[in-house]
């Protein structure tokens, strides 16, 4: 598993709750179904990327993929890690989403969860590669972006190793 990985699945280990009590979880899922569902994601890198390429992707992978609808509106930050590439190792960032169960309760190891934090994946320049979406149990499933191109290698997805 990359290190730019490993980083994503543990590093929610730091984030306090937003909301005390046993409620935590309702009064976050509920505000967001209250939300309007969006249709693009603005990444990083200035693109607005249509979602319906990575909910078919995953669907089509269905169970061992499950991505959340308005995963989006989740609490999010943004990182730097490490990954192996083909090249050797890339220096990238990486937007993270958090569950509203690894928000509320980010003492907990959940491997039964069905929706996982999800990630945003970009290269070395920026540029975004794609999105992981975690499984439990350590397993996560990529959803690699079909217009990333490397400018040294051609389409592929650098920052995930299975």
């Amino acid at each position: 598993m990359g290190i730019g990985l490993c980083c994503f699945l543990c590093c929610c280990t730091h984030l306090k709750p937003a909301i005390q009590g046993n409620d935590c979880i309702d009064k976050i899922v509920n505000a967001i179904e209250a939300a309007p569902e969006e249709s693009v994601v603005c990444t990083l890198d200035g693109q607005f990327v249509a979602l319906d390429e990575f909910f078919d992707l995953c669907d089509k992978n269905n169970p061992i993929c499950s991505l959340y609808r308005k995963f989006y509106l989740w609490q999010s930050e943004v990182i730097t890690a490490d990954s192996p590439a083909r090249a050797g190792r890339v220096r990238h960032r990486i937007r993270v989403y958090y569950n509203p169960s690894s928000i509320c309760h980010p003492e907990r190891v959940h491997p039964g969860r069905i929706y996982g934090d999800v990630a945003e994946f970009y290269d070395m320049d920026g540029e975004f590669m794609g999105m992981a979406v975690y499984m439990g149990e350590g397993a996560y499933f990529p959803l690699p972006f079909s217009r990333y191109t490397s400018k040294k290698t051609g389409p592929l997805f650098p920052g995930i190793v299975m």
